[in-house]
């Protein structure tokens, strides 16, 4: 197993990682009996009262009310349980999101890596100090891995989950939007959004754009242009439908009509089969890939591919965004037509009488193209950090980098150890602090061999707000 220092654990097929037993209580895959149990001491815990039912209301992603739960979603909970009083102590839950990482260029080619999201980690204070936190995470990070997790992602302290083999992953570019400066901003396609619209443009206020709540049947409308960002979560239908049902975000989507004629005329083509199920392929078309060209039309019906109409992967007229309905101005995810798309964001401000509203989108210095250009331009201020869910583990080296093996470009030797391995997955999964590096290569006699290593430029790994567990 590679030095912990290094900032992971190794998790492999064969175990090694026993379950704490030895201080009067057992840890186990919840069952339906246990469920509203480990709700309550998940709602105590984090100190919300468990007849406020702040899991079953906020969380419903992963943890719904249990007549609503499938045996499934109860199963993907560890608990511990006192031996003395049969009480559930706290626990932990593993949620199967698959994550679509990108190559950080244009056109750069997206890799699905198997993953799981940690949430809901939880002990009451009655029982902590007894190593039940520590348990239940070795226990379901372990098992994560032999099912076929790659990684898994939380959102916490470092400090806390450094041990468990977690550190600074992914990134998110954040961007803040003042009111009055949007409604000044440029529209059209030149991407050089200014102070004020050029003579003869459009203001981004000007633009007419049909602007409505999505709802269930929209799915493959919002799937077509989601799984176009640079990396995002995999979602199938069902997941969808839960997320449009979710009380935390709401979703809008938006058509208009563009120059020359075109139109918004997403179909329904292949919405992704993810949510944990579809193995890492490199360059995986489903999910969050590179949605294929010819569902968007022009102005005669005719088939419109979106980089031969536009030289960016967006379709015109096309745009959706979500929101945090008890806090508006968070923007979670938005993407499409960029003139739509701050068009929506505008209207959206006026509606809920906001001054400042802050989007959050995939951090991308290089792949963007003229939507991120546009937002950018449009923007008062951006800041480059780690995404809500801000820490991630690795569990099985080998099968991470067996997927993501055809980015790393190799000068003179490539990694050989466990370690070396591990560390290169480390840079390429870094934060936007991790800058590109050459990564050196040390040779059998301990020495590092001269000019000879890896360069590595991190990929675009981004989970949503709206997919925190």
């Amino acid at each position: 197993m590679p030095n912990q220092s290094s900032g992971f654990i190794y998790m492999n097929n064969t175990g090694g990682y026993k379950v704490f037993m030895e201080d009067g209580y057992i840890v186990k895959r919840c069952g339906r009996d246990e469920y509203p149990d480990f709700l309550d001491a998940a709602n105590n815990a984090f100190n919300y009262g468990a007849e406020n039912f702040w899991f079953q209301k906020r969380m419903h992603n992963c943890t719904p009310y249990p007549d609503l739960a499938t045996d499934l979603q109860i199963n993907r909970h560890v608990i511990a349980i006192d031996r003395a009083s049969g009480a559930v102590m706290g626990g932990v839950g593993a949620y199967p999101l698959d994550v679509a990482a990108s190559e950080d260029m244009p056109g750069g080619r997206k890799f699905t890596i198997p993953s799981v999201g940690i949430g809901q980690v939880s002990c009451l204070k009655e029982y902590r100090g007894r190593g039940v936190m520590t348990s239940a995470l070795t226990k379901i990070l372990r098992e994560s891995a032999e099912n076929g997790a790659a990684i898994a992602y939380l959102g916490g302290d470092r400090y806390r989950y450094g041990r468990f083999g977690f550190d600074y992953g992914g990134g998110a570019l954040y961007l803040d939007f003042r009111y009055e400066r949007l409604k000044k901003a440029a529209a059209g396609y030149s991407g050089n959004a200014a102070a004020g619209a050029p003579d003869g443009t459009p203001s981004i206020g000007d633009l007419e754009v049909d602007i409505r709540k999505a709802g269930e049947t929209d799915s493959d409308y919002l799937d077509n242009l989601y799984k176009l960002l640079p990396s995002c979560v995999q979602r199938s239908r069902e997941y969808w439908k839960m997320q449009l049902n979710y009380s935390m975000f709401a979703w809008n989507i938006g058509r208009a009509e563009r120059p020359g004629g075109a139109t918004c005329s997403v179909g329904a083509e292949d919405v992704s089969g993810g949510g944990g199920d579809k193995a890492g392929t490199e360059g995986d078309s489903g999910g969050c890939g590179a949605a294929g060209a010819g569902f968007y039309t022009d102005g005669n019906g005719a088939a419109s591919g979106v980089a031969r109409a536009f030289g960016n992967n967006y379709p015109p007229g096309c745009a959706f965004m979500a929101y945090k309905i008890d806090d508006a101005g968070r923007i979670a995810e938005i993407y499409g037509d960029p003139d739509v798309a701050l068009t929506m964001l505008l209207r959206h401000m006026e509606s809920h009488a906001l001054d400042k509203a802050t989007v959050s989108l995939p951090y991308t210095p290089v792949s963007g193209g003229v939507f991120y250009k546009k937002l950018i331009s449009a923007s008062s201020r951006f800041t480059a950090a780690t995404c809500g869910m801000n820490l991630i583990a690795i569990l099985n080296p080998e099968r991470l980098y067996g997927i993501l093996e055809p980015v790393i470009k190799c000068t003179g030797m490539c990694p050989g150890s466990d370690e070396e391995k591990l560390a290169l997955l480390r840079a390429l999964l870094g934060s936007p602090g991790h800058p590109g590096t050459i990564y050196p290569i040390v040779s059998a006699g301990g020495k590092t061999a001269v000019n000879q290593g890896i360069y590595v430029r991190p990929l675009v790994f981004w989970v949503s707000d709206s997919d925190n567990v």
